[in-house]
């Protein structure tokens, strides 16, 4: 239940920060980014908010089948949409974009993914 009860609250703070969240991929043409709330905490809250989801059914459950499903299916497909949106909000948003993947982990709160300085460049 507290599994549940984290991904609605993390749902909910979501809408809170982007209220004109919408579904589809794609960018508005006056569309700005946000960085604030929830997208201060992780740069897809929705995704990890559904990954919580997946994650309480099979805990709720007691279901291997779904926890299978949620770590063969359900996480590879996300991240491979995942990364076809940051590259097109790389694409539309340019270095403001950059700046945030560099400054915002993608989906771990604490885990921020940077390059070494002998990589960067």
């Amino acid at each position: 239940m507290a599994l549940v009860i984290l991904a609605w609250a993390l749902y909910t703070w979501t809408f809170a920060s982007w209220p004109t969240l919408f579904v589809g991929h794609g960018v508005l043409a006056d569309q700005k980014l946000i960085t604030r709330g929830a997208y201060g905490f992780v740069r897809h809250p929705a995704y990890l908010a559904a990954f919580l989801v997946w994650l309480s059914l099979a805990v709720g459950f007691r279901s291997g089948m779904v926890l299978a499903v949620t770590a063969l299916y359900v996480i590879p497909i996300y991240f491979l949409y995942i990364r076809s949106e940051e590259n097109m909000l790389a694409e539309f948003f340019g270095d403001q974009y950059r700046d945030y993947r560099r400054t915002v982990p993608m989906m771990v709160p604490c885990m921020r993914w940077r390059k070494s300085p002998a990589r960067r460049g």
